[in-house]
């Protein structure tokens, strides 16, 4: 689906990525994706626009995205935060002492994200705290 452009962002998704953009911030995207698929949407919704750097496990052999997040966070030397829908976004920040934000809107299993410092249901929320 994703080849054929049948794949959709979060209603508000890119409002809240111009948001966060026009506010300073400077967003990383890491994923357990393959190139293909983060290449397909990167183009398919411009995402080189918003996101400084768009890393996933495939360029690094498919190590766990917290190492991910230890080989490249020194390229940033602001503070971070770790936003995600999955048990491993909120690992990343737990080992990388970052706080962390996990979005129960996304695939995120029942009790996945209760590790987190703090829970949104939809992803324009992030504008009341960032």
């Amino acid at each position: 689906m994703t080849e054929k452009g049948k794949s959709e962002l979060y209603e508000g998704a890119l409002d809240t990525l111009k948001y966060l953009k026009s506010r300073g911030y400077r967003l990383v995207f890491i994923s357990n994706c393959k190139l293909s698929y983060r290449d397909c949407h990167s183009t398919l919704f411009s995402l080189g626009d918003y996101f400084e750097e768009l890393a996933c496990s495939e360029e690094y052999n498919f190590i766990p995205k917290y190492e991910i997040l230890r080989e490249i966070k020194g390229k940033y030397s602001e503070e971070m935060i770790v936003i995600g829908d999955r048990f491993q976004d909120i690992e990343v920040g737990k080992k990388n002492d970052i706080y962390t934000i996990g979005c129960s809107y996304g695939f995120s299993l029942e009790g996945e994200l209760d590790e987190a410092d703090l829970i949104i249901k939809n992803i324009s929320e992030l504008k009341k705290y960032l």
